[in-house]
Formats: C-alpha cells, structure tokens, sequence
C-alpha cells in the first residue's frame, strides 16, 4: 500500500504524446491484471517494478526501464523516493505519536527502510479465490474521496444531475460499448478542462456494489428508497438494488464495528500495545474473496396467502377447496437508519431508476 499511496500522490508517468493522451497499449497489455479495472493497481504494479530494478540494478539500470516503457524518469525517482519515506516512517517507533520527533530522529528512522528489503511481490494479479485483492479495493475505496457511476463508453454520472467523463489516461476509459464488473467506481481528483467540455475523473478504481455499503468513514447517510423501499441509497443520490432490509443492517453493523476496531487500533499502536481481532479478520477474509463479491442475492417470494371463503351467487362456478390466491399482504416493515424511519413494503417489485439504477452485487 505504501507503493500505491506514493503513486497516486504525483501524476501518471506515462507518455501519452504518442497516444493521443491514451494508456499506451504496452502499458495496458502488460500491467492491467485480470479484470481488475484500476488505475491504482496498474501504477502499482509499474512502481514496484521500477523499485525492484532500482534496488537491484542500480539507478542506470532503472533509466533503461524507464526508456522500455516509455516512463517519466524523474516522476518515477519523486515516487520512489516518497514510497521509501512512507516505509520508514510505517516503521518507525513514532507511528502513531503525536510528534514525529526532532530531525535526527527522522535521519534515523530514514535508515530503517533501507535495512530491511523490499517484497517485490507484494502487488500482482491475484486470482478470483484470492481475498487480498479484496482487502486492497477495501483500503483504495477508503481512501478515494468521490463516487462515480458508469453510464456508457467513458461518460459516468458524477452526480444526480451532473455527467462527466473518464480521463483519457485511465486504463477504464472506454472508446466502446464496455460491462465492467461493477458500475459504480471510486477515483481520486476531478479534472476540468476548459469550455463546455464536461469534468474528467482521474484515477479511478472499479467499485464492488458490497464495498460500496462496507467503506468505512464514508460520507454521507445510507437510507433506503422511501418509495418502494426496495433499494438502498448511498452517497445521497445512487441507488442499489433490490437488496433485503436485512442484509443492509448486517452489513452496517459491520461497516460500525470495523471503524472501531480501526480506531482501536489507531490507539494500540500509539500506545504500544497492539492486538489482532482474529474473528473480523476471519470474517473480512471470508467477505473479500472474488466468490463473494460478485455474490448475487436471490430475491424473496410473497409468502402464499389463502383467500377467505366466500359465498358465490347461485349459478356460479365455485373453485375446489384448497386454491391459494396471492393477496396484498396488510403489513409493513420500518426500518430505522441514517436518513430516519422510512416505511418499507418488502414483496413489491423495485422501481426502475432512469439510467443509473444498479443491480445489486452485479
């Protein structure tokens, strides 16, 4: 993660000059990952590798790697640099404290990094049973600050009323008819270009619609539809589902106790006393795998309601004893959330959300 955190902190070291402001298809070919669908990760992958040249083959060997793939130099040393200073500081017995210490202390802690190698392995293309790839979308999706929602080709929706566009260089823009995994996605900064041209989303991250109710410290409430109740609506304006009332409520009660535990651990390590919750960890590992992000809830059928007896006229045809008729049911359930208690009916069909409705865990 420190890899990443330092390759999203400068611009992409890519050379679009000779692909019309496109990922070079190198690059893509070479580094995109198996359905991965995120900048971070290809940046990721390219970063590490340059570390893994630069440590074992010099800075001259590094250079040759950046004319092989047509990389910025000097972007790529910034990134290495930074990603160095965050491992010491990771490292450092004053993580956590509220002072770093004097510079001397920060001379020594800078020395830290260098005694212990690099795992140059710690990014690569994990497999759909693998759930770290799932924990790193989990820290990605933390730490993006904007949602988007895929419309078509390279146009999201970026707000209820407003639509822009995915920069150029992401590996998610689309110059086709493309299904991604997951159409919500969650990017880094908002580039606005001039004239009527609509705003750039750079550097985003293809979003599973279960992390999209999981993302801790999020912004903003989740409430259901006060409609139908049959979605649930996150960020103020995007809707998912249908989803169940209680699977959201698990989910939530989820989303509260791993913010705790993150407080928790927050304040173990100021304090020097850091213990792992092993049964979170357990459930997140079960939670995060490729299987279970792409599970898809089956919906839940009207319970089967017999009709009351009734006389019929004479010379009626009359149904045999036993038929069941499907009636209304006369009940509702209330469900108590962010945005207040809303009334839900559970068994009506969902509302169809004119072009960003999405289905839940698709």
């Amino acid at each position: 993660m420190a890899t990443i955190c330092a390759a999203m902190s400068f611009d992409e070291p890519f050379q679009f000059a000779e692909s019309a402001g496109f990922l070079p298809w190198k690059i893509q070919e070479k580094y995109k990952g198996t359905h991965k669908n995120s900048d971070q990760f290809v940046l990721g992958l390219v970063h590490q590798e340059y570390a893994r040249i630069m440590d074992t083959g010099g800075e001259a060997a590094a250079k040759r790697f950046c004319v092989q793939e047509g990389l910025h130099p000097a972007i790529m040393r910034q990134a290495y640099n930074a990603s160095e200073q965050l491992r010491a500081l990771l490292q450092s017995d004053a993580l956590g404290g509220l002072a770093m210490g004097s510079l001397e202390d920060e001379e020594g802690t800078a020395a830290i990094a260098l005694e212990q190698h690099r795992n140059y392995s710690a990014i690569r293309d994990w497999n759909s049973k693998e759930w770290c790839w799932g924990a790193v979308l989990l820290s990605l999706v933390t730490a993006l600050p904007h949602l988007a929602v895929h419309q078509e080709k390279r146009h999201v929706w970026m707000a209820e009323d407003t639509i822009g566009a995915v920069y150029r260089g992401s590996i998610n823009c689309c110059k086709n008819s493309y299904v991604f995994p997951s159409p919500i996605f969650a990017f880094l900064d908002q580039v606005k270009e001039g004239g009527w041209r609509p705003t750039r989303c750079r550097q985003l991250t293809n979003m599973p619609p279960l992390l999209a109710l999981l993302k801790p410290f999020a912004n903003g409430e989740i409430r259901m539809d006060e409609q139908d109740g049959s979605c649930v609506i996150i960020g103020n304006w995007i809707p998912l589902g249908p989803v169940h009332v209680d699977t959201v409520n698990l989910l939530l009660v989820l989303r509260r106790r791993l913010e705790d535990t993150l407080c928790e651990y927050a304040d173990g390590i100021a304090e020097g006393a850091f213990q792992r919750d092993n049964e979170l960890t357990q459930l997140l590992q079960d939670l995060l795998g490729g299987a279970s992000l792409r599970f898809r809830e089956p919906p839940v059928a009207a319970p089967p309601t017999v009709a009351p007896p009734t006389v019929a006229p004479r010379g009626t045809v009359v149904a045999p004893r036993g038929t069941v008729a499907a009636v209304k049911p006369a009940f509702q359930l209330t469900v108590t959330m962010t945005g207040g208690s809303v009334p839900v009916e559970p068994n009506r069909p969902p509302k169809a959300v004119k072009n960003k409705g999405i289905d839940w865990w698709s």
